[in-house]
């Protein structure tokens, strides 16, 4: 909402506008730091905290690159693995048992991504290679060329 009357203030010129829709951003940045943060933690307690060390708030990464699944997938933001049914897909599965993680191990790289054939005809056709979504691969498959 604010972004509008920037976008509008930057466009015209109009520098009264800007400067009101910045002091509308801080005061409504500040309203979710100091009030809503508040809220949440009240409400949700641990629940809360334990999201908060898995999630990007502020600048801050709060993510854990060992959670970065071999396919991808980002094993910190998984229920299965922060209710700890789910050790990750490393101490997971043994060779034979994911296609990603055994030719991402294989070619030396962190996750499927890095890979210079990302995606590859192989994720795209077979079955249960991946929990990335079919059509997202597709367009940057795509979107490689």
């Amino acid at each position: 909402f604010d972004l509008v009357y920037l976008g509008v203030a930057l466009m015209f010129a109009n520098w009264p506008l800007w400067l009101v829709s910045c002091f509308a951003a801080a005061m409504f940045h500040l309203q979710i730091v100091n009030v809503e943060e508040d809220f949440l933690l009240d409400v949700f307690g641990e629940q809360y905290l334990d999201y908060r060390r898995h999630v990007s708030i502020g600048g801050e990464s709060g993510m854990d690159d060992r959670l970065i699944g071999k396919c991808g997938f980002y094993c910190g933001a998984c229920p299965t693995f922060l209710c700890g049914e789910c050790s990750g897909c490393m101490e997971n599965n043994q060779p034979g048992d994911c296609f990603s993680r055994d030719c991402v191990l294989q070619k030396k790289l962190r996750f499927c991504g890095e890979c210079a054939d990302f995606p590859c005809d192989t994720i795209l056709t077979r079955p249960r290679v991946t929990v990335l979504d079919p059509a997202w691969l597709e367009w940057k498959k795509r979107s490689r060329r």
